[in-house]
């Protein structure tokens, strides 16, 4: 069943205001995709071009396929997040596959600055559809969501899904994207 990514989109575009400068870099999505060798889904397409690279409420850092920032780099926050090795070392393990080339693996596209990790499970032709799983810091506990990514990040700040970050003070009424919010 193919996510209705449309919706979520105009949801999060109502909510969570664009930077005043458009991002610095156009991706070639053609290129980007062949190099990580899988298609993306739209809708993380339709957010970075739009977005960019940056943070949500301080929280939430949506991987970027280009970005120089090491930190937010799709490519290589996934390398290390999706690993065999970097996977085998949490306690608990993935509930669905362990990573590999191609499909049905997990690859991360989102991080917390609390270092949860938001991946995708890359299974089947139509990366529209696939789930996202979502890990804490440790590796305990493992949830998995049949929705895109902009249904998770919405569902996860209206508290309507764990993480519950209300508590923490991430969630609010507010949403707020901010390329750097670590700097002075």
């Amino acid at each position: 069943m193919a996510h209705e990514w449309q919706a979520a989109w105009a949801e999060w575009r109502s909510r969570v205001p664009a930077p005043d400068e458009p991002p610095d870099d156009d991706v070639d999505w053609d290129w980007a995709e062949d190099h990580l060798r899988v298609r993306l889904p739209a809708d993380y397409k339709t957010y970075i071009d739009t977005y960019g690279v940056g943070y949500v409420n301080r929280l939430f850092l949506v991987l970027h396929p280009t970005t120089d920032m090491a930190a937010g780099n799709l490519e290589d926050v996934a390398d290390g997040q999706s690993s065999v090795e970097g996977l085998s070392t949490l306690l608990t393990p993935p509930p669905l596959v362990w990573p590999g080339l191609g499909s049905d693996r997990l690859m991360a596209c989102a991080v917390t600055s609390n270092e949860d990790v938001a991946y995708w499970y890359t299974r089947g032709d139509d990366p529209d559809a696939w789930p996202l799983v979502f890990r804490d810091r440790d590796g305990r506990a493992w949830r998995t969501y049949d929705m895109s990514l902009l249904e998770f990040l919405l569902g996860v700040f209206d508290g309507r899904l764990e993480p519950r970050l209300a508590e923490a003070g991430y969630a609010g009424d507010e949403l707020v994207f901010d390329p750097d919010p670590f700097s002075s």
